[in-house]
């Protein structure tokens, strides 16, 4: 078997012209009831699956160019941030400067010799353990100034979520929210773990798609089509 090779599109290069990330539920039509009713059965697992429209520049087109080549067709493997302006935008105005420019430091509120710090990608805290299959969620807001908001990603370890409702919960060492999600927890997530709120996943393309081709304007608008590598 080939070895499937994982390429990181860096979310830079995610210049997505339009947001379009859906659940596929595997559901499949069976025949009609005798009362009338329509009946659906689940032909497999869930999964993630959108069609994801760039905008590359002369830049930006060599630089995809060499990660197309570099998953080799549909052999390989993108792992993508699901870009949501809606749910958290990165580049928003509200991110301290110092964050935004220079990293997160370390917590002596030093960085590295560089003056850099790490990169800044906003999570929360798992409060209690959850498994393969569960759908609710206690987590800690760490202070990163982004409101965990329903309808928004959220990912563990490559897998994404997306919150279908939340409650806010007291605590004696500050106040949790419980989060239900969708469609449900594929792998299992210690207490105490970080759940990024800025997603990824690991995605197939569905059909060879993504060329940058482009005209004389040196502009490409591709569009990659892709689904969730479940095989993990």
């Amino acid at each position: 078997m080939v070895e499937r090779p994982i390429v990181t599109v860096p979310r830079s290069l995610m210049r997505v012209t339009a947001v379009d990330w859906d659940i596929d539920w595997r559901e499949k039509g069976a025949r009609e009831a005798t009362d009338g009713s329509m009946q659906t059965v689940i032909a497999a697992a869930p999964r993630w699956v959108g069609t994801v429209p760039l905008r590359l520049t002369p830049e930006t087109i060599l630089a995809w160019r060499a990660i197309r080549d570099e998953a080799r067709g549909r052999t390989g493997l993108y792992r993508l941030p699901l870009v949501d302006p809606l749910g958290i935008n990165l580049a928003a105005g509200h991110i301290p400067a110092a964050l935004r420019n220079l990293g997160v430091p370390f917590s002596t509120d030093e960085r590295f010799l560089t003056g850099q710090g790490f990169s800044y990608l906003p999570a929360v805290e798992l409060v209690a353990a959850a498994a393969p299959g569960d759908r609710v969620l206690i987590l800690r807001d760490l202070g990163f100034g982004h409101p965990l908001r329903v309808g928004m990603f959220l990912s563990h370890n490559d897998w994404p979520i997306r919150i279908t409702s939340r409650t806010e919960i007291e605590d004696d060492d500050g106040p949790l929210v419980e989060v239900t999600v969708a469609p449900f927890l594929r792998n299992a997530i210690p207490a105490g773990a970080l759940i990024e709120m800025a997603a990824t996943g690991i995605f197939e393309v569905t059909d060879g798609s993504g060329n940058p081709a482009y005209d004389l304007s040196r502009i490409s608008t591709p569009t990659l089509n892709v689904q969730e590598w479940l095989n993990r």
